[in-house]
This record gives C-alpha cells, structure tokens and sequence, in this order.
C-alpha cells in the first residue's frame, strides 16, 4: 500500500495520464496495446523515474523499495550534503580573498 495515494510518486499532487498507447519501463508492461493513437484508451497514469517511463502500477513497489533502503540513502544523502557544504564554503572563502 502506498503511503499517500496521488497521482505522482512520493505524494506528488501533479500527475501526466495518458489515453493513448504507453509502455512501462519497470514492469515492461504495454497499456493500450490497441489503441490507434486516437487516444481512446483507458486512462493510464506515469512519471519519469531513473530516466524511464514508469505507470502508475508500478508507483508501490517503487516507493516501498524507496522506504526499504532509507537506511543506506539517508548516510549517503549526508555525505553528499557535506561535500557540498565543503565547496560552498571553499568557493565562499576564495571570493572573499578575492574581495568579492
């Protein structure tokens, strides 16, 4: 079960559907599979994720192998902050011996 149903993953109010023929880069799934590109298929919802389009069907088990690596993203997020932190500070402190 999702933890916030929307349109979008992670609780994202905006979401993009389609009408029209669409494949799904996670489940390898085609929806609409007969539809002329009139756009008179069932309504499908999909985002982009990883560079790929992914459905609406697929949108739990994405999130829920989100929730299941917390523990390895989180440290790694912090160690991504930090370097950051140190180039910000790097930068700032050049531009101050510039007289910036």
């Amino acid at each position: 079960m999702r933890i916030e149903e929307s349109p979008e993953l992670f609780g994202g109010d905006a979401g993009t559907s389609t009408c029209g023929k669409i494949h799904c880069a996670f489940c390898e799934t085609t929806y609409n599979l007969d539809d002329d590109d009139d756009g008179g298929g069932m309504p499908i919802g999909f985002t982009g994720f990883a560079g790929k389009r992914v459905c609406e069907n697929c949108f739990e088990d994405i999130e829920r192998e989100v929730l299941a690596r917390m523990p390895q993203i989180l440290p790694w997020y912090r160690r991504h902050v930090e370097r950051s932190k140190q180039r910000i500070c790097t930068a700032d402190a050049n531009l101050k011996a510039l007289g910036a």
